[in-house]
Order: C-alpha cells, then structure tokens, then sequence
C-alpha cells in the first residue's frame, strides 16, 4: 500500500511524503514540496495545485492520502484563509482521483491513527522525540518541522 501525507505550509508551500508499506517495513519514495508559482492568479494557483496533486498520485499508484489541516479557526489571517483554500483544493483532487482512502486531519485524528499520545504529536514534530519508523538513511533531525508532519501524516494515511 502507498499513502501520501500532506501539510500545507503557506499560499506558496506545500510538504508531501510518500511511503510504501510492506509487509515487514517501510519504504520511503520521496519527501518533497510543491513550490506553487505566485506569480500566477489565486484561481490558476489553484488549479496548478490540483493538476500536480493529481500528476503525483498517478505517478506514484498512491491508495490513501491523509491531509495535516490547521488546528483552529481562532485568529484567522489572510495567510490562514489561502491555506483553507488550499486544503479545500486538495480534499476536492483527492476526492476526485483513484485514491481509495483520504482524510483531514487534525493533530488529534493523526495521533488517534498512529496509536500515539496527543501530546507527543507535536514532540515528534519539534525533534523532541525521533519517530521511529523512518528508514536508516534519514535523519529525523535534519528534517524540517512541515517535513517531519508530513511523513507523521502519510503513516497515518496508511492506518485509514
């Protein structure tokens, strides 16, 4: 099985990770980003999000897909509401593709598909504690906060 796990990081930025699941391991195809081109109006940047969102679970025969989504809706900014956009395009792809399984997910709804503490969701995510299903040629440490969230969301995405 193939998963994906994507975090929205800015109007401009979106982290994704790809694993396979084996039987017995876990085989990491890529831990990318998305570099979505503001030069472009909001309409077409979202169709450029949606077209390669749609390009990458064809190339990668991905099954299920989870989305890590903002936490709350308190304080919204101008940022907040083009990642809602963003997010919004990319359940719609999802929806829309050959995936069988995908989800939002809040921090809670990742930590209850991995069967960890709530709490320690966002210790993973800060390097406080090294997630231990990664392969050995990644370094936990020196991937960023949004790449760390992306492969804790793509695990999950193969618990749905």
């Amino acid at each position: 099985m193939i998963g994906i796990g994507l975090r929205v990081y800015s109007n401009k930025k979106i982290f994704y990770a790809i694993i396979e699941e084996t039987a017995d391991s876990y085989n990491f195809l890529t831990i990318d980003i998305i570099n979505v081109p503001l030069a472009m109006e909001e309409p077409e940047r979202l169709n450029y999000i949606r077209n390669t969102i749609i390009d990458i679970i064809a190339e990668y025969g991905i099954d299920n897909a989870l989305v890590r989504v903002k936490e709350s809706l308190y304080n919204v900014g101008k940022r907040d509401i083009e990642r809602f956009y963003i997010e919004g395009v990319l359940l719609e792809s999802l929806a829309g593709s050959s995936i069988s399984k995908y989800k939002l997910g809040q921090i809670a709804t990742i930590a209850m598909l991995l069967d960890i503490e709530r709490k320690n969701f966002k210790k993973f995510a800060d390097n406080e504690l090294k997630f231990e299903d990664i392969p050995d040629g990644i370094d936990w440490s020196s991937l960023s906060k949004e790449e760390r969230e992306s492969i804790l969301a793509c695990h999950a995405s193969l618990k749905l």
